[in-house]
């Protein structure tokens, strides 16, 4: 099981910080954040830390509605999109990954449903864009 990497609830994120941890996956941490602030107007990036998971997770947010959580680990990103059981046709009809669309099927019976992707390298891009058109009900390109 992966370990997140921010725990210390004193110290919040810095660029230096998440740099170092995720080391060549940074470039495209960069490349998520840019496009997500570039598409989406007046979204908010904001870190807190959870004493429950005994991490920082950032959540990008507008207004109340959340699109998506960051959590960082040694060497890759976590993206964690909660989604409601309408957008399961639009998952299934996607390209994403068979192991991703299971791993939402698999929360069929829960109240809350997600789908995850661990970003490590720039292919993972394409499954982003692919989750947060899903997410946002709009294509993004």
């Amino acid at each position: 099981m992966e370990i997140p990497v921010l725990t210390d609830p004193e110290i919040e994120p810095s660029e230096k910080q998440i740099k170092k941890h995720l080391a060549d996956s940074f470039k495209l941490y960069k490349k998520i954040i840019t496009f997500t602030q570039k598409n989406l107007s007046d979204v908010e990036e904001v870190w807190s830390f959870y004493r429950d998971g005994r991490s920082w997770l950032c959540r990008f947010m507008k207004r109340s509605n959340t699109y998506f959580w960051i959590g960082i680990y040694e060497g890759f990103f976590k993206i964690t999109f909660y989604l409601n059981t309408n957008s399961e046709k639009k998952i299934m009809a996607s390209d994403l990954p068979q192991e991703m669309k299971d791993e939402y099927l698999a929360t069929k019976e829960r109240k809350v449903r997600w789908i995850s992707l661990q970003a490590k390298s720039d292919e993972d891009f394409d499954i982003f864009r692919t989750l947060l058109s899903i997410k946002t009900k709009y294509k993004i390109t």
